[in-house]
């Protein structure tokens, strides 16, 4: 038995297991799988099926840059277009860079900007403005790496031309002026009003496409003008496991360059694995994205050396050091359980003389770590680090 000549209602459940290609083409192959292919009630369970972290009915009587999402179908191709931007962002602002997180919420994508000031407490959290079906936020993904989102000013309607009344005054009425008048005082969703919008849209439409070469202005009459563009670089949130115990995102003291956001990795390109660390949130020193150390990933055998010893011994003076040249609290001392040998980055202020000099990544015994920069300069620096997982909503990578 062919499927067009099943029942609607089994022809949809058949629908709703398939791919939306798969529905593309059942709608090409009769009238009746097209009525099916193209129901309201098949693209909103595909909807809600697919986007569960957001409810597609709020979306869908949403207004959108003038106009209403007509159906589930557009709805659908809206979300999908906007499920790339779901995730951890860092946001170029100069060299230190933000941390942003954009998550589905009921009737939009809501963002929260990180900021964390010290190591001690929750970071402060900005709300970030809502991409929805509005249009005046709007994400543009550059791959998937990359996402610009433009920011429009409010929309601005213009009030009916006087072409678009009589247009619809004479589709309403047969006439032009004075029945024209009466369209003011029609109820919204009259005949006569739909009718007004519609040649307003057309008359819109018609005279956009003659202004082109001056400038675009919105659909239906609604003006449009961007007011901001920011460029955001995905943010990888990597899965610690087994073999990568350290491996995630994480908060960095670095004492007068304030708390910063590292990413920790692993990396097998070279002659040897090594754990890297990677500045997602900078200072003025080295930037954002910028390696900040990297370590051998096979730690060192013990015994350890006396020398080794001897530096984890130093752990409980730097702290104090830090605490008497910083009013901020300063972590209590922490067991050692693995060392592992590397080089940490420094570098004048705007990267300039960038070097890297002998340094310890320091495993702690409850799952922390440290990072020891062994130069004069510095008097040696000590970085604690602590995971952020808690303060993220989303799942990692």
């Amino acid at each position: 038995m062919e499927l067009s000549a099943l029942p609607d209602a089994l022809v949809e459940r058949i629908l709703f297991i398939c791919d939306v290609q798969t529905i593309a083409n059942a709608a090409a192959v009769s009238r009746s799988l097209q009525r099916v292919a193209s129901s309201e009630s098949l693209w909103l369970r595909i909807c809600q099926q697919q986007f569960t972290d957001t409810d597609p009915r709020q979306w869908h009587h949403a207004q959108a840059s003038g106009r209403m999402h007509q159906t589930y179908r557009s709805v659908y191709r809206l979300l999908s277009s906007h499920e790339h931007s779901i995730g951890l962002w860092r946001h170029s602002k100069a060299e230190q860079g933000l941390l942003l997180e954009l998550y589905w919420d009921s009737d939009c994508i809501a963002g929260t900007e990180l900021l964390y000031e010290n190591m001690w407490t929750p970071p402060q959290k900005t709300p970030f403005s809502k991409i929805g079906p509005n249009g005046q936020v709007v994400p543009e993904p550059l791959g998937m790496k990359q996402l610009v989102i433009h920011k429009f000013a409010a929309p601005h309607v213009r009030p009916p031309s006087r072409a678009a009344e009589s247009a619809a005054a004479v589709a309403c009425f047969g006439s032009s002026p004075p029945s024209e008048a009466l369209l003011g005082s029609s109820p919204a969703s009259s005949f006569e009003q739909e009718m007004l919008r519609f040649m307003q849209s057309n008359v819109a439409g018609s005279r956009q496409g003659r202004r082109r070469s001056k400038g675009s202005p919105g659909q239906g009459g609604v003006q449009r003008r961007a007011v901001e563009v920011l460029h955001l670089e995905r943010v990888l949130r990597p899965v610690p496991s087994r073999r990568h115990p350290m491996a995630g995102l994480w908060k960095a003291d670095y004492g007068p360059g304030g708390v910063q956001i590292v990413l920790i990795s692993y990396d097998f390109t070279g002659p040897a694995a090594r754990i890297v660390g990677v500045k997602v949130t900078g200072d003025d020193h080295v930037p954002a994205g910028k390696h900040t150390w990297h370590a051998q990933a096979a730690p060192m055998k013990q015994p350890w050396s006396s020398k080794e010893a001897a530096l984890v011994d130093m752990q409980g003076q730097l702290l104090d050091q830090r605490a008497d040249n910083s009013d901020d609290a300063v972590a209590a001392h922490k067991r050692v359980v693995a060392i592992y040998e590397g080089k940490g980055r420094i570098a004048a202020l705007g990267y300039a003389e960038s070097t890297w000099v002998e340094g310890r990544l320091w495993e702690y015994s409850d799952g922390a770590c440290g990072f020891l920069w062994l130069n004069t300069m510095f008097d040696y620096m000590l970085v604690q680090l602590e995971r952020i997982d808690a303060d993220i909503r989303q799942h990692p990578d």
